[in-house]
C-alpha cells in the first residue's frame, strides 16, 4: 500500500528532522485517511520510522559496507577507511 509507506517516509523524515509540527500533521493525515476509507485503516509502524531514521543517521561509509554483499563487507570497510585516512 504506498499511502502507508509514504506516510511513514514523511514521519521518519519529520522524526530525522525535529519537527514536531510536521510530525503532528502526519498523524493528522492519518487520521483523516482512516475516517476516508474505514474499510483499510492504516496504522505506523513507529520500529520501521526508528530504522529509516537510524539509516538516515549512518554515514556514508556505514551504509555503503551495509550495502556491500558480506562476502566483501570487511574489504570494502578496509578500503573506506583507508580512503578516509589519505
Amino acid at each position: 500500500m504506498l499511502a502507508k509507506q509514504d506516510f511513514a517516509g514523511d514521519i521518519a523524515e519529520a522524526v530525522y528532522e525535529k519537527d514536531a509540527v510536521a510530525q503532528q500533521a502526519v498523524c493528522d493525515q492519518v487520521r483523516e485517511w482512516n475516517r476516508k476509507n474505514p474499510h483499510s485503516p492504516l496504522t505506523i509502524d513507529m520500529a520501521a520510522v526508528r530504522r529509516r531514521v537510524m539509516a538516515m543517521l549512518a554515514d556514508k561509509a556505514t551504509r555503503i559496507a551495509k550495502a556491500a554483499p558480506k562476502a566483501i563487507r570487511a574489504e570494502v570497510r578496509e578500503q573506506l577507511t583507508e580512503g578516509a585516512a589519505n
